[in-house]
């Protein structure tokens, strides 16, 4: 099976994640990290999402047994339980309220499969074996993180930033292209690593006129 990539905006909406264990945990982190309202049932919770739930306003925890109308209104649900019929259960459910599901180890009984992920400030990479293979994902996640530093981060933000600029006045948007392809033909990303501001600063003047630096960018 094919799966068709897209990326979810899940913002302030309910998502809800059945299992609290080891698994779990890694689905309810990822989903607060993405600014969703986590809702999570289960008979027991691993420590983190107890430790979580304490810090977090929108992670919110019922220690019971799952009930179908835990998927009311929710956008997306992760199954995360060690049990096959509560997981054909949760499938079945989640058809008829036709909310997207995800079962962890499950592909065949999936909407969705959540891939490996690297985030770089507003830079995401992802690794996907259609489920066949976690491991594998997990390996060539590891050798991308080595290749992709923190350092990308900065550049989407000074990128964003410049484009920003340039496309707020139509009379130089057609600048913007050319402008972006010579700054990201220099050494750009090698200066940023090595926080060389004065090298920043001139090639930006360069490439941008003006005296252009990346203080007044950014500021």
């Amino acid at each position: 099976m094919n799966y068709y990539p897209i990326n979810l905006n899940i913002n302030k909406k309910k998502c809800v994640v059945i299992g609290g264990g080891h698994v779990a945990t890694r689905k309810v982190i990822k989903l607060i990290e993405c600014g969703a309202k986590v809702f999570v049932i289960s008979l027991n919770f691993s420590k983190t999402i107890i430790d979580f739930s304490k810090k977090s306003k929108h992670l919110y925890l019922f220690k019971k047994k799952y009930e179908p109308c835990d998927l009311d209104k929710a956008f997306i649900v992760i199954a995360a339980t060690n049990s096959k019929k509560t997981n054909i259960k949760i499938n079945l459910d989640a058809k008829k309220r036709l909310i997207l599901l995800n079962i962890a180890d499950a592909p065949a009984l999936c909407d969705f499969t959540v891939p490996a992920s690297i985030m770089r400030g507003d830079l995401l990479i992802t690794v996907s074996t259609g489920g066949k293979s976690p491991g594998l994902a997990k390996k060539i996640k590891s050798n991308l993180e080595n290749e992709f530093g923190e350092e990308y981060a900065d550049l989407i933000n000074l990128i964003g930033t410049i484009r920003d600029k340039l496309l707020s006045d139509n009379a130089i948007a057609k600048l913007d292209d050319t402008a972006l392809d010579k700054l990201l033909k220099k050494e750009i990303l090698n200066i940023i690593k090595a926080q060389e501001t004065d090298k920043l600063d001139s090639l930006l003047s360069e490439i941008l006129g003006n005296s252009c630096s990346y203080n007044s960018l950014m500021n």
